[in-house]
Parts: structure tokens; sequence; C-alpha cells
């Protein structure tokens, strides 16, 4: 399990170094990186799951499936090989464990690069999630592992 990013914050506020993964660099404590958190950790609004699984995603006519990474009501992570810009809007597909099979409308909100895997972490938003869809992602994510 990984650490919130309200331990992080905490971590920083006290003065503490926090080591990056696989680099030899450090978090440092500094009043920019602390406000860059805080902004990150007030942009969730709901619990996420990891999600392993495949999914489908459909952008300007281009199909190509990729593997989900977490899941929450508000959006959805995954990997892609294509770099995708923040506000592209695309469709995306999926199989909700124990669900339904949905295809949501997305917006790009962020893109992180994986150099260990070689592809790009993408952070979408839903946009007009039907109800019946959010209440499937909602008890997905609460389910206990």
């Amino acid at each position: 399990m990984r650490p919130s990013f309200a331990f992080h914050i905490l971590l920083l506020r006290s003065g503490l170094r926090i080591p990056i993964p696989n680099t030899d660099k450090e978090l440092v404590s500094t009043p920019a990186v602390i406000k860059e958190f805080e902004q990150h950790l007030g942009r969730r609004k709901h619990p996420r799951r990891e999600f392993e699984r495949v999914v489908g995603i459909l952008i300007a006519g281009h199909y190509s499936l990729s593997t989900g990474f977490e899941i929450g009501e508000g959006g959805i992570a995954f990997y892609l090989s294509d770099k995708l810009e923040p506000g592209a809007k695309g469709v995306i597909s999926l199989q909700i464990p124990k669900g339904a099979f949905v295809s949501l409308i997305f917006e790009v909100r962020s893109l992180i690069v994986d150099e260990n895997k070689q592809l790009f972490r993408i952070g979408c938003l839903f946009q007009n999630i039907p109800f019946e869809s959010k209440r499937e992602i909602r008890a997905y994510v609460s389910a206990r592992a």
C-alpha cells in the first residue's frame, strides 16, 4: 500500500526528506513543494482502488488497448504508449469487476512518464457519468480486496 499524500505533506512540514523511488533524489521541504502536494491532495474528491485490467481507449478516431492503474468515481488512471495532452477527450471502455461493462467519456488531466515501463501514466476525469456506472464503480472501490 502506498503512503497517502497527506502523510507526505506531514513529513515535508516536519522538515524530513522523502526519497524518490528508483532514483538517488529526495524531495526537500520547501514552500513550493508543500504547496504542490497540498494542491494535488485537494484535487482528489473520491477514493480510488487499484485497477489492473485491460481497458479500451478511443481518442480522435484512434482505438487502442491499455492497462488500467487505478479507478474511482471521479476518474481513472491507465498506462498508454502514446502521449496524450491534458485537455484531450475520449471514450474509455472497461469491465468493472463483478459489475457491468461500461463506456465513459473522459478528459485527460495529468500525464506522468513511467520510465521503468517506458509508458505514460494518464490520469483522467470522467464526464457525464451515468448514475448506474457511478454506483458500480463506487461498489468496486469500497469492496474489500
